[in-house]
Order: structure tokens, then C-alpha cells, then sequence
């Protein structure tokens, strides 16, 4: 995942800068080894660094956000009874829909509003999605999943919107030479969420709190840390003078003709490998812990400790994978992670009635470092 962000934003911010005053010679298009190159942006290494910080808080946070449900979905339907089918999947989808509207308008409204407008909205809306599936009520039988719905549903519109005005905004306030990795390290910072979900509701049965304490203690941590970002946002983030110099002459049309003619085959690779993993990613990571209770049989508790396995384990995987960017660049580091996924997951299909839960754990966890 911090390699395709690396990639993908590496041809963006090309287009940025050279939609800025000239016209694009769509007989010469660049090739894929030159539009992975790195190009002079405006920008040093503490303010790269600091819009990294920025980045990842927001990003971990949002993470944290959309594994949570995994972990507390339980809880909730011993509590208010089983979700009906459309309830259980609507539940865990709905942050991921909302993700997916946030990110297309969101997106576009940060070209014209600026980075600084659309990451203090991102960041109010995620709080205030966070902050009312806390404080969520029953209005009778099992309605209280309805609302819920709705909240995450908010709460993924400001999700979603994170993820194009981060990358545009670490490359934008990253020097020369560092962008790529420095992406790369900001999305990296969601393997930290993925490992703080599980952490806070496992403290929280620990301590012995209720089921109905504890998922609404892990979704108000979520608000909590959705606050601290959108104050930390509201006093440090500034539009880059990257942004300034192209804000009045760039449009959605000039933007997206010169994508089309000179980035139609890098964005295919990297968007449509993009959204092959996401299915992936996100299609088994929110429903971890109940795979992983019907292959080892463990209860709530433990469906809780094996999640926080395989997040822990993923972490070398991500950041590994920003620390040797340079060593092996994005397509081949990228392909290393894909592979390892395919082996991994062939062998538990093929082999899941009859692997000991021990080892299931053991490659699942093997299978996220490689995501």
C-alpha cells in the first residue's frame, strides 16, 4: 500500500507542475521510467518531515476508525441481537462507502479550496462521525445498527477525503529526492491504527468493562484522537507554495486531460493494482477477527489478541517496505508483496480444513507483512 501511494502521487505531482503555463505535447508522452523519476519540488526536509506527522496522525487515526467495527461488531450483536444480513453487511461496508464518496469530492474540492480547508473538514467530519457512533442510542429492537450505519457512513465521507489531500500534501512539502519516501512512510503510519483497534478493546476486557463500556470507549478513543488531529491540522497545516502557484490556473478539465494523455498507462497500473488490493485489504481486514474465530475457535477475547497479531505483524512489512524504496524501487518491492500474498493465501485455501489454528495465525500474520 505505501508503495502504490508513492507511485500513484509520483505521476500526479508530475501533472501538477507541468500543467503550470505551458501546454502539453501530447506527441511526446514520458516514459513509465521517467514519470517514476524525481522532479523539484518546493518544499525542505522539516517541513516534509512535520507534513508527514501530520499525514500519519490523520491516517492512523482513520485506520483505527475502519478496523475498530471489526473487533466490537461481537460485543454489539450480544448486546442488541444478530444484525439481520443486510445490517451485518451494510454495517461493515458503510465507513468504506462513505470512503469512497469522500475521496472523489473531497479530492476535487481540495484543487480549488486547498489542502489546508479540505484537511480541517476531513478531520471535523471524522470526529463528528466517531463521536456520534459513541454516544449512539437504541430507538428500539435492534435499530441502534441503523444509526450506526449512518455515523460510519459520515465518518468515512472525512475518511476517504484523507487519503488524496495527505498524498498531495506530503509530495507537495517534500524536498527533492524525498517525496516518494516520505509518502510512503505517511500511509505506513495506518499499520499503527491497524494495531492500536485491537489494543484499546482488548485494555478494555482486560479491565474488565462491560461489552457496551468497551466498544463505546474504542469508538470515543477514535473521536478523541479525530479531535487531536483536526486541533494539531488547524494550527500547522498551510497550502504549500506549490499549491499557491498553480491554484488559479489549474482546472478539473486541464487536470484531467493531461492525466488521460500522458499518465493513462501508469495510473492503469498503479489505480488498477490499487483496486485489486483494496478488495483484498479491505475486504478480509474487516472481517479478520471473525476468520480468525472459525479457524482457531477462540472467543471474543481471542478473536481480539489474534487481530492484534496480525497487526503487529504487518508493521515491519510497511515500514520495511519506505526504508527500502531506494534498495528496490516501487514496481519490484510492490511485486515482492503481491507474491507473498498470493502463496500465502493459495496455501490457506487449499489447506484451510486442515491447518492447526496455531499455524492458520502464524501465515495469516506471514500474509500481512507481505500487504
Amino acid at each position: 500500500a505505501p508503495l502504490l501511494m508513492a507511485r500513484v502521487v509520483r505521476g500526479a505531482e508530475e501533472g501538477a507542475a507541468g500543467a503550470e503555463g505551458s501546454e502539453v505535447d501530447e506527441s511526446n508522452p514520458p516514459s513509465s521510467d521517467e514519470s517514476s523519476e524525481s522532479i523539484e519540488v518546493h518544499g525542505g526536509s522539516a517541513q516534509g518531515c512535520f507534513s508527514v506527522i501530520v499525514s500519519s496522525v490523520g491516517l492512523a487515526t482513520d485506520f483505527y476508525d475502519f478496523g475498530v467495527v471489526n473487533n466490537v461488531k461481537g460485543m454489539l450483536q450480544k448486546e442488541y441481537g444478530e444484525m439481520t444480513t443486510g445490517q451485518r453487511t451494510t454495517f461493515s461496508a458503510s465507513a468504506i462507502i462513505g470512503a469512497v464518496l469522500g475521496q472523489i469530492c473531497i479530492g476535487m474540492l481540495a484543487d480549488k479550496f486547498g489542502r489546508r480547508a479540505m484537511f480541517i473538514t476531513c478531520s471535523a467530519l471524522t470526529f463528528i462521525g466517531a463521536f456520534l457512533s459513541t454516544i449512539a442510542w437504541n430507538p428500539g429492537g435492534n435499530d441502534i445498527y441503523w444509526l450506526l450505519i449512518a455515523f460510519r457512513t459520515l465518518m468515512g465521507f472525512g475518511i476517504g477525503g484523507e487519503y488524496p489531500c495527505c498524498a498531495s500534501h506530503m509530495a507537495e512539502q517534500s524536498g527533492s529526492g524525498n517525496s516518494g519516501r516520505n509518502i510512503a512512510l505517511g500511509v505506513a503510519a495506518m499499520g499503527l491504527g491497524g494495531v492500536l483497534a485491537p489494543t484499546v478493546v482488548y485494555l478494555c476486557l482486560s479491565a474488565g468493562l462491560s461489552y457496551n463500556a468497551t466498544w463505546r470507549t474504542a469508538f470515543g478513543f477514535g473521536a478523541g484522537v479525530s479531535l487531536l488531529s483536526l486541533v494539531l491540522r488547524i494550527l500547522t497545516v498551510k497550502d504549500s507554495h506549490q499549491f499557491k502557484e498553480v491554484a488559479e490556473s489549474q482546472t478539473f478539465r486541464k487536470s484531467f486531460k493531461l492525466l488521460m494523455n500522458r499518465y493513462s498507462k501508469p495510473l492503469l497500473g498503479t489505480a488498477g493494482a490499487w483496486f485489486w488490493y483494496d478488495l483484498v485489504d479491505y475486504g478480509l481486514g474487516l472481517y479478520s477477527a471473525q476468520i480468525s474465530g472459525v479457524a482457531t475457535g477462540g472467543g471474543i477475547a481471542g478473536e481480539t489478541l489474534n487481530t492484534l497479531f496480525f497487526a503487529l505483524i504487518a508493521l515491519p512489512g510497511a515500514y520495511g517496505a519506505a526504508w527500502f524504496l531506494p534498495t528496490f524501487g516501487r514496481k519490484h518491492a510492490f511485486l515482492y508483496g503481491y507474491v507473498g500474498m498470493i502463496a500465502i493465501f493459495m496455501t490457506l485455501v487449499i489447506f484451510f480444513n486442515h491447518l492447526p489454528g496455531w499455524l492458520f495465525t502464524i501465515l495469516y500474520g506471514l500474509q500481512m507483512t507481505c500487504d
